[in-house]
């Protein structure tokens, strides 16, 4: 009884540090994800409700699409330790089982629940964005496997020096030097081979982007932060970055649906019921068409949105680019009516980084700008330019010909006067 009490005493203390989270969300903090003040939404912070992936039935726990990410979850322990790490971390796996069997279940049990166990729990199937996303959830088991190494490597040194007792002096000073030549080697080759990766120090694209975003708008826009994943992480943590922490462009005002209450919170009072059943096209055009009508009624402040606009999508809105964000007019007249938006200063620096492809969370926001770019030329006449960036923004592209490049295409059909076959709306 007194080790159940002491452990759930233990475990009361561990999760006691959640209480921060309602305490700080009432003092009206710059960045308010959850807003976890009530019991509801301060429950739903922390059971990761928002997400709603965590509906286990036998058969989505026994999926066999799930199966890839397992495997891929083992493939990045091999990424993050080398072959050789791995034979290393099997000799410790192997070692602690033999020299302490309730430390070796310990270890097992959060090393399975922080790999294979998370991944059958989710409802996601695999795919290139799913398995990019959970590599954050296996930390937990790569530092497990990082206990495993330094015990495999204890049993490496511990066998190497009783062998070397029985040999004579040198070859016992020669094998000794060996084995440090060898732990100094594995570390190394982590530096080496990672550095380039990890060392972001001259990296400023989201930094020069965020700020180029923010200084294309008109005074006292608001803008509508409601697009695809996985760019929109990046748009609405850099833009609230720039506002909160830089002071850039606090007029602007960001209006966010994601959870994550930011400088402006905007009810738009669309229900569950409402969206339910709607396709993530109609639910993008319901967002923007209610956030319109909100500015229509309270001021007409200038609207800007992610993504094209245009009549063959939405019954009466119409977008045109400034190079970064889309400005909402009511209709096609008035959008080619308005004065052309003077293209920012393109001083983005790391744009052709080689790298950024095959990193989604920089692919797509970097797609995102090159569809905006596509249809800034467009609209301004200038085809070849247009042409140019529309390749790019599908090079970039994590879904090519996903609802921003149909949104453009349709917005292209419509500027220049002409009909899209097959379309239904």
């Amino acid at each position: 009884y007194k080790f159940i009490f002491a452990a759930a005493f233990l475990l009361i203390v561990g999760i006691s540090l959640y209480l921060y989270l309602p305490i700080r969300a009432s003092q009206n903090p710059a960045f308010n994800w959850g807003n976890p003040q009530s019991w509801e939404s301060f429950k739903g912070h922390v059971l990761r409700q928002q997400y709603n992936d965590l509906h286990l039935t036998w058969q989505s726990f026994f999926n066999a699409k799930k199966w890839p990410l397992v495997n891929s979850f083992f493939g990045e322990i091999i990424d993050q330790f080398t072959l050789v790490g791995l034979l290393i971390i099997f000799l410790g796996f192997i070692a602690n089982y033999f020299r302490s069997k309730k430390i070796f279940w310990l270890l097992l049990g959060i090393f399975l629940s922080n790999g294979p166990l998370i991944i059958l729990l989710r409802t996601a199937d695999y795919n290139e964005m799913n398995d990019f996303f959970f590599r954050v959830y296996y930390l937990p088991a790569l530092l497990i496997a990082a206990i495993w190494l330094a015990w495999g490597l204890k049993f490496l040194l511990a066998t190497a020096f009783k062998a070397g007792q029985k040999m004579n002096h040198l070859v016992n000073i020669g094998l000794k030097l060996l084995l440090i030549v060898f732990l100094l080697i594995l570390p190394t080759a982590f530096i080496f081979n990672n550095y380039q990766d990890n060392n972001l120090s001259d990296f400023e694209l989201l930094a020069d982007w965020s700020r180029g975003f923010l200084l294309s708008l008109e005074k006292n826009a608001m803008v509508s932060l409601y697009d695809d994943e996985p760019a929109l992480d990046n748009i609405i943590f850099s833009l609230t970055y720039q506002q909160t922490v830089r002071g850039l462009r606090p007029d602007v005002k960001l209006v966010n649906f994601s959870g994550i209450r930011g400088n402006y919170y905007l009810p738009l009072g669309i229900s569950k019921e409402e969206i339910m059943g709607l396709k993530e096209k109609e639910i993008r055009l319901l967002v923007a068409e209610r956030v319109w009508q909100y500015t229509q009624n309270n001021g007409r402040q200038p609207l800007y949105v992610l993504f094209s606009l245009s009549g063959t999508i939405t019954k009466k809105l119409t977008t045109r680019s400034n190079g970064f964000a889309y400005r909402v007019y009511e209709n096609l007249a008035a959008a080619k009516k308005a004065p052309t938006a003077p293209l920012p200063p393109m001083n983005i620096r790391n744009l052709e980084d080689p790298n950024l492809r095959y990193n989604l969370f920089y692919s797509d926001l970097l797609s995102d700008y090159y569809f905006a770019q596509t249809s800034y030329y467009l609209e301004n006449g200038e085809k070849d330019l247009s042409g140019e960036n529309l390749l790019k923004a599908i090079d970039y592209d994590t879904s090519p010909f996903s609802f921003n490049y149909q949104a453009f295409i349709e917005h292209r059909a419509l500027w220049n006067g002409e009909k899209l076959k097959n379309n239904k709306k």
